[in-house]
């Protein structure tokens, strides 16, 4: 339609017809239907951008859970929005109120269907499911959760359980979030912001010609360092050897604060991870790894009796030797089907050794393996209950009933009175339980032993007490029919306000009196509708601390009463918050990974409360006493660099919205300023770490980035500051006064080597520790460990600063209780040591001082026979 009055016939056309609709459509509207709700914009599924709707509700008292009937206005037919295949369930009467957001905006989305679960029910296959790998949080959520529609004001109450955790999660037109809320913590209103989703597609490939593999397993996994990596997820690609990551966020949105890499690798065992790096905070569409040839391993469990077991066990596998087990996201891990494990992504050839946990009866055992050759399985029989010592026996209830299978029982065991583990077992459907004994507690001449099982109430726990004479040896100590007994009333009473009223569903912690500067947590208890309380235990404990919080109120002060009392009174102050908001620019939405709200009360000299800002840049401040307070927004170790606002009135019962602190913008004041730190030859340094405080400041602070591949990236609230670079084998680089982005050079550090004068024999009861230390004017304390090994020879170091050093030398015995190492300092002394300012290497002999040198053990006598 170029001709313009082609245009004008057309858009007539399409005004009448509109009118006509409309006409026809109201004239069908019942008079209580015209008069109902004004529009309000309801996004469809399906419909694109949200159109304009009309709400009209039945006749039903409000009171009620129906929904609004939706009648969408359109040049074509009507609308119906939004349905659902899902079974959507009746609100509960007394749930709690999640409101549903747009992430950015916030404005409420009307009738949003949102899955809800609780995690505390969950069965022992799915706790042994668990343990074994990565499971998709929101995948278990949509399998087994339920489904409820919000009210067109976005609000929809879901149900508040006993104890546990909470997951509510909402997909609506590209947009998604979720919420994962421990009950203890649960506000009196949710609010669930959803934002764009995020998701990518993982291709799995072998051979020259890349054919697709199907049936591949795919994992996400993090890794933050030695000994601190995990399986996030786990899939298997389709028939076109595919698998879409979907709702990333729940994984990618913690851990980019803490990591800026994130892997997606084949979940299995292999020499070299066949796996991928990416960037959480820049998502790639496809990811590609091909796959390498492949072998199986078979694992066959069988029970103390040659049985194959008929219950669930996790079976673990990793590269023999020392350190196998130690990091979960380089293990690969099955449930046993039948007593049968299957392991179908194992490199050929590999020495493993096999770690098998049934969970549920705690029988751990280990073997030893190799993996079969190429297209070939190799199978291991594992025998449980042969090197580990173990506690069974019978649990049975007051009345003689057993203690059936899915109730939770922990076991606390310790050799004089002092905690030492308390694993959670479940017993079998006979009530039989088995518990783990740890090696070095097994040698004590008498365990005490403490069960406690809960029955998922608030009512009188179930509990024993035993002692069983020691040391236990590998295998089971049979303790036979253990009969459990009601817990008694350790303390009751009420928790009220100031008025005197009982505060419902408050939470009232239950601690041992400090001995030794350490307490105990014993039980925790919430509330009845008239702020009653009583708590159930087992405690010898002459004396307990009781300490209480509610929602709208501030946490007590703990107080001291004798185990038993029954009339204990807590009275609670209420309490309010503080809300609010920031704008930056749209290159530093990671700045919410790093900045803080932080407020104080008017008076006081520290910012006691604080809360990290969420993307977009939200933030609220709950449990705070009624008055004035100044709130400042910095950075999370820049606290007195920031945006500051005084004089905020914080009153019970409310949250205050001041708008001074409502869109704050900080545009020109957080930036992100990036650093290209090199060597004079201008290749970029590998590792190191870079300090920065306020420019002229006398201390430093925590303020610090890491140096990866030449970059160091620093996020402030800053104008103009002081840098300090320490980068391995290179000088330290003082660089003050930088407001904007520039390269550093760093020059090679200085060389050193240090040796022993005397001959040294730590034993196992005795460990020696050596550390060289400075304190130069423009840098912050400077620290090396020398290690120097027994027989003295010399070991090279690259120090990075010139200047006068302390060496410092402590003697330390080594101590083994309950499993755990304890190192007591013996002696210490220092030496004065000055490094020159030199390219060359610069040669120094330690003397231990002779008071240091007696407490080290002598020579053993063959090396003393020599000298």
């Amino acid at each position: 339609m170029r001709n313009p009055r082609e245009r004008w016939l057309a858009l007539g056309l399409v005004v009448v017809l509109g009118g006509v609709g409309w006409f026809v459509w109201a004239g069908f509207r019942s008079p209580r239907a015209a008069a109902a709700q004004p529009e309000v914009a309801v996004a469809t599924p399906g419909n694109g951008p949200a159109e304009v709707a009309k709400v009209a509700r039945p006749e039903a008292a409000p009171a009620t859970n129906e929904r609004a009937e939706i009648e969408v206005a359109t040049t074509t037919a009507p609308v119906v929005a939004p349905e659902t295949s899902l079974a959507i369930e009746p609100e509960p009467e007394n749930g709690i109120p999640v409101r549903v957001l747009r992430g950015r905006t916030e404005e409420p989305i009307p009738f949003a269907v949102v899955t809800y679960a609780a995690v505390g029910a969950r069965t022992p296959l799915e706790d042994v499911a668990r343990m074994a790998h990565g499971t998709d949080m929101y995948d278990r959520l949509d399998e087994r959760g339920r489904h409820y529609r919000a009210g067109e004001d976005g609000v929809v109450l879901v149900p508040r359980p006993k104890s546990g955790t909470i997951q509510v999660a909402c997909e609506w037109n590209g947009l998604w979030g979720w919420l994962d809320e421990w009950e203890g913590n649960v506000a009196e209103e949710l609010k669930l912001r959803l934002y764009p989703d995020s998701q990518f597609t993982v291709r799995v490939v072998t051979g020259p010609e890349k054919k697709p593999v199907p049936g591949a397993k795919i994992a996400i996994r993090y890794d933050l360092g030695y000994d601190d990596s995990s399986i996030l997820v786990e899939k298997e690609t389709g028939p076109d050897g595919t698998v879409d990551f979907t709702h990333t966020r729940q994984y990618t949105e913690w851990y980019w604060a803490h990591t800026e890499t994130m892997y997606v690798t084949l979940a299995g065992l292999f020499e070299s991870r066949v796996e991928k790096a990416f960037d959480p905070a820049d998502l790639p569409e496809l990811i590609e790894l091909e796959l390498p040839p492949l072998s199986e391993l078979e694992v066959f469990v069988y029970d103390e009796h040659g049985e194959r077991i008929d219950f669930p066990a996790v079976v673990r596998i990793d590269r023999a030797g020392d350190e196998a087990f130690h990091n979960d996201g380089l293990t690969a891990a099955v449930v046993t089907e039948d007593g049968r494990a299957l392991f179908e992504q194992v490199e050929p050839g590999l020495d493993v050794k096999v770690d098998v946990d049934t969970v549920a009866r705690h029988d751990v055992e280990e073997a030893e393996g190799r993996t079969a050759p190429a297209g070939e399985r190799a199978t291991l029989h594992v025998h449980l209950g042969k090197s580990l010592p173990l506690l069974s026996g019978r649990l049975l209830r007051p009345d003689g009933t057993p203690v059936a299978a899915a109730t939770r029982v922990y076991v606390r065991l310790s050799d004089d009175g002092r905690r030492r583990n308390q694993p959670q077992i479940r017993t079998e459907e006979d009530g039989k339980f088995r518990v783990m004994v740890g090696t070095s507690l097994a040698k004590v001449e008498r365990i005490h032993v403490d069960i406690t099982v809960d029955d998922g109430d608030d009512g009188p726990s179930l509990g024993a007490k035993l002692e069983v004479a020691g040391p236990i040896p590998r295998g089971a100590r049979e303790l036979g029919d253990v009969r459990l007994a009601e817990s008694p009333v350790v303390a009751a009473g009420r928790v009220v306000d100031a008025a005197g009223n009982g505060i419902p569903r408050a939470q009232v912690t239950v601690m041992t009196a400090r001995i030794n500067n350490r307490v105990t947590r014993l039980a925790s208890v919430r509330t009845e509708e008239d702020g009653t309380f009583q708590a159930h235990g087992f405690h010898a404990h002459p004396e307990i601390q009781l300490r209480a919080s509610g929602k709208s109120h501030t946490r007590s002060e703990s107080i001291v009463v004798p185990t038993g009392s029954t009339n204990v009174v807590i009275t609670l102050e209420g309490a309010g918050g503080i809300a609010g908001s920031v704008v930056f620019e749209d290159e530093l939405e990671w700045f919410c990974d790093f900045a803080v709200a932080r407020a104080r009360k008017q008076g006081e000299e520290d910012f006691m409360h604080d809360d990290w800002l969420e993307r977009p840049g939200f933030f609220e401040l709950n449990g705070l006493k009624p008055g004035l307070y100044d709130v400042r927004i910095s950075m999370e170790t820049e606290i007195d660099a920031g945006v500051n606002v005084e004089g905020v009135q914080v009153v019970a019962g409310e949250i205050t919205r001041d708008p001074r602190l409502q869109e704050v913008d900080l545009h020109g004041l957080a930036r992100v300023l990036k650093f290209e730190i090199v060597d004079p030859e201008g290749e970029p340094i590998e590792d190191g770490h870079v300090r920065y405080r306020e420019r002229g400041a006398v201390a430093w602070g925590d303020n610090e980035t890491w140096i990866e591949e030449g970059d160091a990236h620093i996020f402030t609230m800053m104008e103009e500051m002081d840098l300090y670079v320490l980068a391995d084998a290179h000088r330290a680089e003082f660089v003050p006064g930088v407001r904007d982005e520039r390269r550093i050079v760093v020059e090679p550090g200085l060389k050193t080597r240090f040796s022993w004068a005397d001959k040294m024999h730590p034993g196992k009861e005795r460990a020696l520790s050596v550390r060289i230390a400075t304190n130069l004017p423009e840098y912050p304390e400077l620290e090396r460990h020398i290690s120097i090994g027994q027989k003295g020879e010399p070991q090279d170091n690259v120090l990075p600063a010139a200047g006068r050093y302390e060496v410092r030398f402590k003697v330390y015995e080594i101590k083994t209780e309950g499993g755990n190492r304890r190192w007591n300092i013996l002696g210490e002394a220092e030496e004065p040591l000055e490094i020159r300012d030199t390219a060359e290497v610069q040669d120094f002999k330690l003397r231990l001082p002779a008071e240091l040198m007696a407490l080290l053990p002598p020579p053993p006598e063959d090396e003393a026979a020599d000298e």
